[in-house]
């Protein structure tokens, strides 16, 4: 019942992580290099996890093969801008809300069966075993990471060095 207290918090923050999506965006360069590193770490944490599960694993790949195909589309359709010495890019905004709601939908529902929907606690180990679950996971990762990647060659392109100040 403590968790059902926590939904406000999760609905305001998916808010201000949609709302900050919708307009330019500042390309600061830890934030894409933090992504650069972490998540290849978790794709492979999940990728070893889900070797032991057939269904999973190709759930998970065919998420990442997806997240990639995404992220090539969503590179082609963000506008990009070097205003007084920084580079500013403008994502597409349906891609990002879409693959933000759906991961959130699912980790609601994924925490409704644990918390309200009865599971025993030998059937909670199952619950990583969804390759529904890792098919959201795959594409969420996969395009972050694939999309990050891009941003990051389109900014050497442009020859822009880090301002400290970020």
């Amino acid at each position: 019942m403590a968790l059902l207290a926590l939904i406000p918090l999760l609905i305001w923050r998916i808010y201000s992580r949609i709302k900050r999506h919708l307009g330019p965006q500042k390309s600061i360069l830890w934030r894409h290099i933090l992504v650069v590193v972490l998540y290849p770490l978790v794709l492979i944490s999940l990728s070893v996890h889900a070797l032991q599960y057939t269904s999973s694993l190709i759930g998970l790949l065919t998420g990442i093969t997806l997240g990639i195909a995404l992220a090539i589309y969503s590179l082609r359709v963000t506008r990009f801008e070097y205003i007084d010495q920084s580079f500013f890019y403008t994502p597409s905004a349906h891609i990002g809300i879409a693959l933000s709601v759906i991961l959130t939908g699912r980790l609601l529902y994924r925490l409704y069966e644990v918390c309200g929907g009865g599971i025993t606690p030998e059937e909670l180990e199952g619950l990583s075993e969804s390759s529904a679950t890792l098919l959201i996971l795959g594409t969420f990762f996969g395009y972050y990471l694939s999309y990050t990647i891009g941003i990051l060659r389109l900014r050497s392109r442009f020859l822009i060095p880090d301002n400290k100040s970020e």
